[in-house]
């Protein structure tokens, strides 16, 4: 199974936060930031059977994912 991309991020505090922490419900109360480019996410699949969750850029965005690995 492919590893998810973008598991962690900010919220508006600067605390890094794993998507595992996250209902529908309560995802909806904050405003992501990626940890590498400070672009803006958003949470995707949370409660989903078939995918698992994670974390997307709402822009098209260049950002370096070899960067967010370490």
């Amino acid at each position: 199974m492919k590893d998810i991309k973008y598991q962690y991020a900010y919220v508006e505090s600067n605390t890094l936060v794993s998507i595992k922490d996250y209902t529908k419900e309560t995802s909806t109360q904050h405003q992501f930031k990626c940890i590498v480019c400070g672009s803006e996410l958003r949470p995707r699949a949370i409660g989903s059977k078939h995918r698992r969750a994670h974390f997307y850029h709402k822009e098209v965005v260049l950002c370096n994912g070899e960067s967010y690995l370490h």
